[in-house]
């Protein structure tokens, strides 16, 4: 059986949404992949290292479960590259 081969999406579109009172969360974020699906409720942070990005959680059932989570490294370093650098410009 041959092993298939996927494109990398590509992150069409990053919506940052700055939340003022956060101590912990800074912003959250949206972002399209190919201008076809949308992934709401990601999360910029500020941690000891500066910036960084977490995929939102389901937190009202008794386990914490990851609404997705990238499985290719290409993917997820897409994601968090686009989102922090929308983050760094709005706030520039």
């Amino acid at each position: 059986m041959s092993e298939k081969t996927y494109d990398t999406l590509q992150v069409t579109r990053v919506s940052i949404n700055p939340r003022s009172s956060g101590k912990y969360i800074l912003a959250t974020a949206n972002v399209v992949l190919n201008d076809q699906i949308i992934l709401r409720g990601i999360k910029v942070r500020e941690g000891q290292n500066g910036f960084y990005v977490s995929m939102p959680v389901d937190r009202l059932s008794t386990d914490e479960r990851v609404f997705f989570d990238p499985i290719t490294k290409d993917l997820r370093d897409n994601i968090e590259n686009s989102v922090l650098e929308a983050y760094t410009k709005g706030i520039t």
